[in-house]
């Protein structure tokens, strides 16, 4: 191979013509391989190739963004293709799962769930995706778990394309999705110092249940998976309920997915324009890109019963 590529788009496209050849060569089932984009959370774009068939429903896919930043580092496109082939090979003669759209039919609205994204973030993911807007700048996704059929369940999230699987009004399958979240992954909050400790010693066990403790400046709620663990902020009358066990109104710090820091009114001695900065910088330094989930510094006020946005740091401020 002599040409350089210069894009992704062109080193995907060759992955697709030397892929394909290989397995028309080796497999009589017509294939066909050719270059795809996926949007993922906070509207991430990765790169891949789709090999669909005739015979499967299931699309298999591969992803090859990095495969292309060893292809600029130097690596021998040649050598680049043939590991995607033996990956797509790997993919190929392992036994797919069932189709998901396939197992809709067997699963019942109590298990729909959600997961908590930010609207800034996401503008092109939420365009395909079933949602609720939860007003500043955060919106709830609407997932379904599925059995796994070794007593285990997974979660996958619900598209406008599928959605007519568990029922063709947007409302009603989010108002389910929404009351069902709290029951299917129980909200989890305990100190900071605690929460830590558990993690160090690895004795995090997912203990259901918002956990209170005198003199705390600072808790960290998540949820009993950790999988989108910021969401159980947005559980109906969760943000009321620490409210209420804590004793006052708090500061709610997304700082990621996973959790919220959840502070105490009478803890804050930072001042709001200082946590709305460290949130912002920490989101640019410390978080990972697919991991931010907003920069927005939450307050719930008892006195009103319900949250808003205090901050929003702006660059050069």
């Amino acid at each position: 191979m002599n040409r350089k590529m210069k894009d992704i788009q062109g080193f995907s496209e060759y992955l697709a013509g030397a892929i394909g050849e290989r397995l028309e060569e080796k497999d009589h089932r017509k294939l066909d391989v050719r270059p795809g984009e996926v949007i993922k959370t906070n509207d991430q774009k990765l790169h891949c190739l789709n090999i669909t068939s005739d015979e499967e429903q299931a699309a298999p896919v591969v992803y090859i963004d990095t495969l292309f930043e060893r292809y600029e580092e130097g690596e021998s496109i040649d050598e680049l293709a043939d590991e995607a082939y033996y990956v797509t090979l790997d993919i190929l003669e392992a036994e797919l799962p069932p189709d998901v759209l396939d197992m809709y039919e067997d699963v019942g609205r109590e298990n729909l769930s959600i997961h908590v994204l930010g609207t800034e973030r996401n503008r092109e993911y939420l365009k395909t995706h079933m949602h609720r807007d939860l007003g500043n700048g955060f919106a709830a996704v609407c997932d379904i778990r599925v059995s796994d059929g070794m007593g285990g369940a997974w979660r996958t999230t619900l598209t406008y394309d599928n959605m007519d699987m568990v029922g063709d009004d947007e409302d009603e399958v989010m108002e389910y999705a929404m009351s069902n979240s709290a029951y299917i992954d129980p909200p989890v909050m305990f100190s900071i110092e605690k929460m830590v400790k558990m993690m160090e010693t690895n004795r995090y066990s997912g203990m259901a249940g918002i956990h209170v403790s005198p003199g705390t400046s600072c808790y960290i709620l998540t949820n009993k998976s950790k999988w989108y663990g910021a969401s159980s902020l947005f559980y109906p009358g969760m943000a009321k309920e620490i409210a209420e066990k804590i004793g006052e109104g708090y500061y709610a710090l997304p700082v990621s997915l996973s959790e919220f820091y959840i502070i105490p009114e009478s803890k804050d001695r930072a001042g709001i324009k200082k946590l709305s900065r460290t949130l912002y910088e920490a989101n640019r330094s410390v978080v990972d890109s697919d991991e931010v989930l907003s920069d927005r510094v939450l307050y719930y006020s008892m006195k009103d019963s319900e949250l808003k946005t205090v901050a929003m740091h702006a660059p050069g401020n």
